[in-house]
């Protein structure tokens, strides 16, 4: 297990922070037991499989190497983009001729309804397999592809691989990504025309609609893999977006970090005006509350804690708010 980080930087002045994280689950780190099989991602709390028989990968620290461990596993090597572990999904494929139409699909249960006319944001992140671990199978998957997305449904299904993709997403990455050493964020907004119940991970375009190049002349696999991590969809326009670790530092004094002893520590919150900090979990749960006025530093142990990225939200005098994305280990 890596060393607890501080993972990014996210500090922003907020003026409303309506937190929540409608995924549980978001980032595969509850798990009914570790992975020995190609084919778990249901070991994953509240994940389950929407598209291909026995299939849908989930990757984890504690799995069984060199198959279904992290950081390297039979598809290749990459470190979760927080945490113990991810899932992975086959998105694309070269050989299988029509009517064939290899995709892989999984989802969850939302913590509650979307509203109807509500408008929502989504993010979630993926990295393409680069190689392959085992020596029947050397280089891994050749190609990259487009269209990986997020579909939203009012129950669940179930399809096969003769039946044809859906042909829309909610949200999708309509560029091909490529990139095997880093995680790509894949963003987007909608409004909800239902009130749906489940999110489903996958690309929901027919070959014909999708746009696949060979990423990796020297891959065994015509078929594009993708590792998937940290799903998130808010009606907040800027919790996903913190919970990813999409903004920047700002030249603010107010840090957030977690200490070698466990505890989670902020400072600089005279110099930022601070009166009052909040800590919420992944899924907008509120963890912590404390006054601080007058105050410079504040720290609160974390045993008992789950293991995952927080978001520490401090209440600016006039009224902004600051938040820092901290991911806490054990």
């Amino acid at each position: 297990m890596r060393s607890a980080l501080l993972l990014s930087a996210c500090l922003l002045l907020v003026p409303l922070l309506r937190a929540q994280n409608l995924v549980p689950n978001w980032s595969f780190e509850e798990i009914s037991e570790c992975p020995d099989e190609l084919g778990q991602v249901e070991r994953a709390t509240g994940w389950l499989i929407f598209r291909g028989d026995d299939s849908c990968d989930l990757f984890h620290t504690c799995g069984d190497p060199p198959l279904t461990s992290v950081p390297g596993n039979v598809f290749g090597h990459q470190w979760p983009a927080s945490g113990n572990a991810y899932a992975a999904i086959i998105t694309y494929s070269a050989s299988e001729p029509w009517p064939y139409v290899l995709r892989e699909y999984f989802g969850t249960e939302l913590s509650e309804p979307l509203v109807v006319g509500q408008q929502y944001h989504a993010t979630f992140k993926v990295s393409r397999a680069p190689e392959n671990s085992f020596s029947f199978s050397p280089g891994g998957s050749r190609y990259a592809c487009n269209n990986l997305g997020l579909l939203f449904s009012s129950a669940y299904f179930f399809q096969y691989d003769l039946e044809p993709a859906p042909g829309y997403a909610h949200v999708r990455a309509q560029q091909i990504v490529e990139d095997s050493l880093n995680w790509t964020l894949i963003s987007g907004s909608f409004v909800a025309d239902s009130a749906y119940l489940y999110v489903v991970v996958g690309n929901f375009f027919n070959d014909e609609e999708t746009d696949g190049t060979v990423a990796n002349p020297d891959g065994y696999w015509n078929l594009a893999y993708y590792y998937v991590d940290e799903v998130c969809v808010s009606p907040d326009p800027l919790y996903c977006a913190l919970l990813s670790g999409v903004y920047e530092a700002s030249a603010s004094p107010y840090r957030a970090w977690q200490s070698a002893d466990g505890a989670l520590q902020v400072a600089g919150l005279l110099g930022s005006g601070v009166e009052q900090i909040q800590v919420l979990d992944a899924v907008g749960r509120v963890v912590a509350r404390q006054q601080v006025r007058g105050a410079d530093t504040w720290s609160i142990g974390t045993q008992g804690w789950a293991q995952g990225v927080y978001v520490v939200v401090a209440e600016r005098q006039d009224g902004g708010r600051l938040a820092e994305r901290v991911f806490l280990g054990r």
